[in-house]
């Protein structure tokens, strides 16, 4: 069998006329794309945990992990995403590996290739948010010094 990428070059009508069946190269098409967007929110999700680990992102409610516990303070935002860092890491890399390789395998394989990795990529993340809610959660609340004892506020 080809790889659903060699297929691609193909490029003719949509349909078969006579029992209007999808062709390879459209196929191919709607293949690539899916890939492409797995990729891409893959790396958008790991901008976002980079850049909130490195203090370049503050707590908001558009990106990153926005369990409470992550957002009560900016030290626990940065110290949650530093925890789930990994974990999304290999997410990522596990998702864009489906991704490739589901262009190259037999066409009758490749959706379980993505599948795979979509379903790697979710695991992880929601294991590092996890990881980041414990980590979160050992940062003292704002107004407690070290000791945990209660500092006066100004």
């Amino acid at each position: 069998m080809y790889g659903a990428l060699f297929l691609g070059a193909k490029i003719g009508a949509t349909t078969d006329g006579a029992n209007d069946e999808i062709q390879p190269c459209v196929y191919v098409w709607f293949m690539v794309f899916g890939v492409l967007v797995l990729v891409f929110a893959a790396a958008a999700v790991v901008a976002a945990v980079e850049c909130a680990a490195r203090g370049r992102l503050g707590p908001n409610n558009l990106v990153g992990i926005r369990a409470a516990s992550v957002m009560a303070s900016d030290e626990a935002w940065q110290r949650g995403h530093q925890a789930a860092r990994p974990c999304v890491w290999i997410g990522a890399f596990l998702a864009v590996t489906g991704g490739s390789l589901s262009l190259v395998v037999d066409p009758t394989h490749s959706n379980a290739f993505v599948l795979a990795g979509l379903s790697a990529f979710l695991i992880f993340v929601l294991l590092g948010s996890a990881i980041a809610v414990r980590a979160a959660r050992q940062v003292p609340p704002p107004g407690v010094d070290d000791d945990r004892r209660e500092t006066p506020l100004p």
